[in-house]
């Protein structure tokens, strides 16, 4: 996928407008641009392939620059600097350097050639590449590592936590073999992936899931003959706005519920607090949006980041990056010092901000690019990032040629560079840790079906 000229032109203009006295309305019409640059790049590699790189670009320049944007126009005249979840530099020292990281993340990706017609030839050849039998066993995995997570054992959380969701990836699997959009299979996906974020009250996995299987259901509609013109593009978006919206508001409810000990984890109290947070709120109102907006909003966590570093702590210079990549490869016990990951640690030691201890918050990558390298370091940072992200699904790719049932695994290793409030470490960390847990998988179903040929020879 090459760069095209109308990157080229936002990217350039995006300079010239870093020279010349800032312009909140200028940088708008180059933002606005930009993110229509991005749904058409979706609209168009979703005919041959699951659009990575535009989900992951838009992912991050909603949460670092374009929701900041959308508070300014429906809140500004509310907000000052310091108000919680908005700002704490002045705009015109966050918005430049924060939207061209944005435009050289998607560069970065785009630059690595990648056989992503695999994706399509995966959907169409399913049933001929993969054994039912393998995706039961899939299930039954998921299965039991969701009773082990109920257990909460320390030293295997995560690895309980990436296998529980193989039952999910199993479930939607078979909707996708039997290439039926309304069956049971991809109901009961839905409803487990549910319930795991009931009880967890994390909600991030379930939405990367139902984001990455919604996609790869669009991906059979398209294979089938659906055309997906702009109307029906833009009701999906619109959908998928109000979903979240939605979410959010949900989860907010829900949580303040559970740490307030007045209710437990349960099916039943997340419905009552859907049903409670949707009184009073209708699509229509400003305030049914705003939590979203400022969930979404890292501006507030990379901007905290500017007003302690260098003045009070000096750059880091890729430091923390180093450190990341040898705290994902060596473990604990030769590495004691090893960072926890979370992100509590890089918050107390790069801003002013002061978490409870059940408080979780991260500067991201934009702050860590920026801690690192400064303002414009951090921008060619997320460019090499862009050009991992492409680096990582080129290898997938290749090596569904020989194991096509990664691609059904892809979600365990497309969460990870999705969440907003990341770091590095949590990045390299899952990415060396998820791909031994699915490669280990893989090698016990061929295991098991060597043992079967043998039996039956």
């Amino acid at each position: 996928m090459n760069i095209s000229k109308e990157q080229i032109i936002i990217l350039l203009a995006s300079f010239l407008l870093t020279i010349i006295d800032f312009n909140l309305f200028y940088w708008l019409v180059l933002e606005v641009a930009f993110f229509i640059f991005l749904i058409r790049d979706f609209k168009k590699t979703i005919a041959f392939a699951f659009p990575t790189g535009s989900i992951i670009a838009i992912s991050f320049f909603v949460s670092n620059v374009f929701a900041l944007s959308i508070l300014e126009l429906l809140e500004g005249s509310n907000l000052t600097l310091a108000t919680p979840f908005y700002l704490v530099v002045p705009i015109a020292a966050y918005v430049p350097f924060a939207f061209i990281a944005a435009q050289l993340m998607i560069m970065g990706y785009q630059l690595v050639q990648k056989p992503q017609a695999q994706w399509l030839y995966f959907l169409h050849n399913i049933q001929n590449s993969i054994r039912l039998q393998d995706i039961n066993l899939l299930i039954v995995i998921g299965f039991a590592s969701s009773l082990l997570n109920l257990v909460h054992i320390a030293a295997i959380d995560q690895v309980t936590h990436v296998l529980s969701n193989f039952a999910t990836c199993g479930f939607f699997a078979i909707a996708m073999y039997k290439k039926s959009f309304t069956n049971k299979y991809l109901i009961l996906g839905i409803m487990l992936q549910l319930l795991i974020v009931v009880r967890s009250s994390m909600f991030g996995t379930f939405t990367v899931y139902v984001v990455f299987f919604a996609i790869m259901l669009l991906l059979l509609f398209r294979d089938k003959g659906f055309r997906l013109n702009w109307v029906a593009l833009l009701v999906m978006l619109f959908a998928g706005v109000v979903f979240l919206a939605n979410l959010q508001n949900t989860k907010a409810s829900y949580r303040e519920g559970i740490s307030a000990g007045t209710q437990d984890a349960s099916v039943n109290n997340f419905i009552s607090a859907a049903a409670e947070a949707s009184l009073g709120k209708t699509f229509t109102d400003k305030e049914f949006y705003l939590p979203i907006v400022y969930r979404l909003n890292q501006a507030w966590l990379v901007s905290s980041t500017m007003i302690k570093v260098p003045y009070a702590e000096p750059f880091a210079g890729g430091g923390t990056i180093f450190r990341s990549c040898v705290d994902a490869i060596v473990p604990r016990f030769l590495n004691p010092e090893k960072e926890k990951a979370g992100g509590k640690e890089k918050i107390k030691k790069y801003t002013y901000l002061k978490l409870t201890e059940s408080t979780s918050m991260n500067i991201g990558l934009l702050g860590e690019g920026y801690v690192n390298f400064g303002k414009w370091g951090a921008p060619i940072v997320i460019f090499l990032y862009g050009m991992l992200i492409g680096f990582l699904e080129k290898k997938i790719l290749v090596y569904s040629f020989k194991k096509p049932i990664i691609l059904l695994l892809f979600p365990v290793f497309f969460e990870l560079v999705l969440t907003s409030e990341t770091d590095f470490l949590i990045i390299i960390n899952g990415m060396v840790k998820n791909t031994i847990i699915v490669l280990v998988v893989l090698y016990l179903l061929d295991s098991a079906k060597s043992k079967n040929k043998l039996q039956f020879s």
